[in-house]
């Protein structure tokens, strides 16, 4: 800026990018008492046109565009003024503002395709200044220059940018006592409402040019990879969960993908809990596709899963109806016989393939990854409407989603590749520290975003989202199978208003309010808790007590009825040394533990067949202490601080560097994946075929963790993905019913 009386003002030298759009918005008045002249701009080897220009008392306000393409640019730019005449005109003084955006629109001369000049603003003695600016695409800037005319001599009113707006420059040119004073100020931002606005202390005239930056648009490859989501990628990121986890946790969120290329796919028939079970039907024991040999996407290396056979069929999807597939990455212990028998997954091993030192480095950076599915309003109502649905589904969309609004589901699916669950208060063996643990495990967390629409005048209504509703996921101790199936996870709904939440402020490019919910992961079980805390909590039941708990699981890890049991029990007590293993097992859980068993159970007195003495179960969340160390790792957010994580020395974000961030996908190794879920794209080379079917599509319904013996309540088995979005809907409606 200059506060020298001139008719011409010289820039500094200025060198914009090959293609770019360059923008100076220049602040004049000129030293009579009429309106300042019109500028005209010339330099830095650009032709420069005249966009728009206005004036607010003695001060005008100008604004230039330039382009320059396949020839570089460089120098000064000179701005001069003239009055109606031609004559040159003095000016009191003289301030701009020039930058430049790249990646624009091309079309025209001089960067006319670029820009769209909206309508001026002015206000006369006003603290505030708001324009319409409806953009026609959200990838394109919202640009606005102002200029306040303040009284002689009168001290810079510092101006403040719009919600969501980045402040460019401001300049205060002041010519001290009695002279003239002023301020020019320039912002922008990368779409969002349909509006721009300022706001400074102090009741001033002022006036503003508004402009709207078109952006290229993007070139799409002719592939089956790149998938337009438009704003729900941000809608995703916008929510991401902080998740703290305890310590001595050992298993971490991570890509289901890369996890199922690294197993084997293994058929299984009835009873489905022998070994000699797991082949393919008149086949001999082994797996159907060997390990580090699946291939989750048409085009990729390995032996595709939704490859098809004879007259169209999808072998590895459809299995026979009587038999099951199941995913194997890490086997059942040392080969060749393990010595648990095949009762228990090797969770060492997984722990071992993603953590340690020779830890599989595709499988090491597959960490602190979540897929995320998204049902609008309308996927919704088709889902809830079909014919299998739950019956009262149809009444509850009507009820709770039927009216004006708009909503969101966002499903967070954390893949678990381990899950530890001991049972409380028993001998430190196998049979209880594993009696509920097994490989391939699913949690979720789901957001239920509401869309209220505001009436903007003079321009289009505005939606603002947020979430209203959380469903955390959780295990079952209590019947796996009372209700005919295999029901091992929950879900609690919460009202997402009484969660600790971080809200960062808005940073350019973004449209919607980032809200990140903070969550606590029980050790080894990975249920999901709205709080931390520093006692176990007890897990509620949802379903009838299983007697198979008592005796610490003996019952099923050896094989034991309850009467073999309380005869071994009585047995060992009159012996003084016993010869069976298994009897010297009981006797020890027997004599020892069941005491305290009985005592935390609160009226235990036996067994009767009926679980009446069934220890109760506790998750293990971490303990949430300001300035304590209580974390084992904390994952976030990019860009997010964690609260109370200072102490804590691993910190994560989830996976933000990747290849693709605008459809949330990353390549490694010529391998494509994604933290999308898409499982009804209507082209079958996008659709991701390792998600249960839905909407009338086919794909994977097999555990993702292998089958284990003497496992009749298949609670050791890996877990099957649950339809989560079923389960957020039934406590939603229970929630809103009480």
């Amino acid at each position: 800026m200059n506060t020298n009386d001139n008719s011409v003002y010289t820039t500094s030298s200025i060198a914009p990018a090959d293609g770019s759009l360059v923008l100076a918005f220049v602040l004049s008045s000129n030293t009579g008492f009429g309106g300042a002249g019109v500028p005209s701009a010339t330099g830095s080897g650009l032709t420069w046109d005249r966009v728009d220009t206005a004036i607010t008392g003695q001060f005008r306000l100008t604004c230039f565009r330039a382009m320059r393409i396949g020839v570089p640019a460089s120098g000064t730019v000179r701005f001069e003024f003239r009055d109606g005449a031609g004559a040159l005109q003095a000016q009191d003084l003289c301030a701009w503002s020039i930058f430049e955006y790249s990646n624009v629109d091309l079309g025209g001369t001089n960067g006319s395709g670029a820009l769209v000049v909206h309508p001026q603003a002015a206000a006369t003695a006003a603290t505030k200044l708001t324009a319409p600016l409806p953009v026609a695409n959200q990838a394109n800037v919202e640009v606005g220059g102002i200029a306040l005319a303040l009284q002689p001599g009168q001290a810079a009113h510092p101006v403040t940018p719009g919600a969501g707006f980045a402040e460019i420059h401001e300049q205060s040119p002041n010519q001290g006592l009695l002279g003239k004073s002023a301020t020019l100020q320039t912002q922008d931002r990368t779409g969002g409402a349909p509006s721009i606005d300022w706001s400074w202390t102090g009741a001033e005239s002022a006036v503003a040019i508004v402009l709207e930056v078109k952006t290229m648009a993007p070139i799409i490859p002719v592939t089956p990879e790149s998938v337009a989501y438009e704003q729900d990628n941000e809608f995703i990121r916008a929510f991401e969960p902080i998740l703290y986890f305890a310590p001595g946790e050992r298993f971490f969120p991570a890509d289901a993908k890369r996890y199922l290329e690294r197993c084997a796919l293994w058929n299984s028939v009835d009873p489905f809990t022998s070994r000699d079970s797991w082949h393919p039907p008149g086949g001999p024991v082994g797996p159907i596709v060997d390990s580090g040999k699946i291939s989750a996407k048409d085009g990729e290396a390995g032996t595709f899963l939704g490859q098809q056979g004879p007259g169209g069929s999808l072998p590895f999807l459809v299995p026979d109806p009587k038999d099951e597939r199941f995913l194997d990455i890490s086997g059942w212990g040392q080969p060749p016989g393990p010595a648990n028998n095949f009762q228990f997954a090797d969770l060492d091993r997984i722990e071992q393939l993603y953590n340690s030192p020779t830890a599989d480095p595709l499988l090491k950076e597959s960490r602190f990854w979540y897929h995320a599915e998204v049902f609008d309003k309308v996927r919704l109502r088709g889902l809830m409407a079909a014919d299998n649905s739950p019956a009262n589904f149809r009444d509850i969309f009507n009820a709770q989603f039927g009216g004006p609004s708009d909503f969101k589901l966002i499903c967070y699916y954390l893949f678990f590749p381990g899950h530890d669950e001991p049972l409380e208060n028993c001998a430190p063996d196998d049979h209880a520290e594993k009696f509920c643990s097994y490989a391939g495990e699913w949690a979720c967390i789901a957001l239920l975003i509401q869309g209220k629409t505001t009436v903007s005048t003079g321009g289009p209504p505005v939606v603002a989202y947020a979430p209203t509703a959380i469903g955390l996921t959780g295990r079952n101790v209590g019947d796996t199978g009372f209700r005919g199936g295999e029901e091992r996870v929950n879900m609690s709904v919460l009202d997402f208003h009484t969660l600790n939440v971080v809200r960062p402020a808005m940073q350019q490019g973004q449209t919607i309010q980032r809200a990140h919910p903070r969550l606590f992961v029980a050790k080894g079980t990975h249920s999901i808790y709205a709080a931390g805390s520093a006692v176990p909590v007890q897990v509620p039941f949802f379903a009838p007590e299983d007697p198979a708990f008592s005796f610490c699981g003996a019952t099923e890890t050896l094989g034991k009825s309850y009467e073999d049991l309380k005869d071994e029990q009585e047995g060992a007590l009159d012996d003084v040394w016993v010869d069976d293993p298994e009897v010297f097992w009981t006797k020890f859980v027997i004599n020892i533990v069941w005491a305290a068993i009985e005592w935390i159970a609160g009226g235990g007195g036996g067994f009767d067949g009926r679980a009446t003495g069934t220890s109760n179960q506790f998750d293990h969340p971490p303990k949430d202490e300001p300035g304590a160390a209580s974390f084992g790792m904390i994952v976030h957010p990019a860009g997010v601080a964690p609260p109370n994580g200072a102490l804590t020395v691993d910190k994560f974000p989830w996976q933000s560097t990747l290849s693709n961030e605008a459809a949330l996908e990353h390549k490694v190794g010529g391998r494509l994946y994604s933290l999308r879920v898409n499982r009804t794209d209507a082209n079958a080379k996008v659709r991701q075929v390792f998600w249960p079917g839905i909407q009338g599509h086919i794909g994977y319904t097999g555990r993702w963790g292998q089958r284990v013996t003497n496992d009749p309540r298949t609670r050791r088995a890996g877990l099957k993905f649950p339809e989560f979005w079923v389960q957020f809907i039934n406590a939603f409606a229970k929630g809103k019913s009480q």
